[in-house]
């Protein structure tokens, strides 16, 4: 008995050894050389830039503050992002990596699935969002050119068959939301949204929004409809209708701007109609 003991001490001492010797000797430098020309070929249009990468249990890869650029201009960074693969799938075509990781002060995690299969070469991706905070994103106040703040929690799909055929479909929550304006009207600085859900699908260079609506807050309503997308982004066209409700603080904001009672004029059952047209950069509004 004693001696199953000191087997499995030796086993255990063993395999501590090892461990720790793989972590404090990992050659990181020579794998951050391997894993960046990996993903220069998967994402030939970003670069991806990492500040150090180490082993984690279970057996994977660790990369801290991970910046994803296009053009030099930083679309996303992640904080610490853990890769563990599922060890059965490394020795067949469709390779399963699962991840997780943090981000502007909330969590992501989701899976991987890569077919490198000659025929039929796809890579499935899906991906949840938990309590991210949209004031941190720097990319997304440039790109809105004004800021918003809230929190987001959402699920998203991403199918990429030969790199040529993209689809992606998904389902955001943000709660808390401010939006500033860019040109604030009259007494109005920012719209409050105390709950916004939407649905989406991109496929073939269209935006979908299936279902947009908004909670609480200022304003209250829906919305649906596609976005063309186009290059640069401000040149995608806009269809959108809906409905709103204003409130009664955004009605007292703008009461100088409106002749009379013009929304509540407009209003019916279901709210007052909204069509959104025109362009990304240049949008235009239509109440009827």
């Amino acid at each position: 008995m004693k001696k199953n003991h000191k087997i499995l001490l030796y086993i255990a001492y063993t395999l501590v050894a090892i461990g720790c010797f793989l972590y404090f000797l990992f050659p990181s430098e020579t794998f951050k050389g391997v894993v960046s020309d990996y993903l220069l070929k998967l994402l030939p249009d970003y670069q991806v830039q990492f500040d150090r990468l180490q082993p984690v249990l279970p057996l994977g890869l660790g990369f801290e503050t991970v910046s994803v650029l296009q053009n030099d201009r930083k679309w996303l960074q992640i904080d610490r992002l853990n890769l563990t693969p599922q060890i059965t799938s490394l020795w067949s075509p469709r390779k399963t990596i699962n991840y997780r990781g943090r981000a502007y002060q909330g969590f992501l995690k989701g899976q991987m699935d890569i077919n490198t299969s000659e025929k039929n070469a796809r890579t499935d991706v899906s991906l949840k969002l938990a309590d991210i905070q949209l004031s941190d994103i720097a990319y997304l106040q440039e790109r809105l050119g004004r800021n918003v703040s809230g929190f987001l929690n959402a699920d998203v799909d991403v199918v990429d068959s030969n790199g040529s055929k993209r689809s992606i479909k998904g389902r955001l929550d943000l709660a808390d939301v401010r939006l500033e304006l860019s040109n604030p009207i009259i007494n109005i600085q920012e719209v409050l949204f105390n709950l916004v859900e939407a649905e989406f699908n991109v496929n073939r260079q269209v935006f979908s929004l299936r279902r947009l609506e908004a909670k609480g807050g200022q304003v209250e309503g829906s919305l649906t409809g596609t976005v063309m997308i186009r290059k640069p982004m401000g040149k995608s066209r806009l269809n959108l209708r809906g409905s709103f409700f204003p409130q009664e603080v955004l009605l007292a904001g703008i009461k100088d701007l409106l002749p009379g009672n013009l929304f509540k004029q407009q209003m019916g059952e279901k709210g007052v109609p909204i069509r959104i047209f025109g362009t990304v950069e240049r949008p235009k509004f239509s109440f009827r």
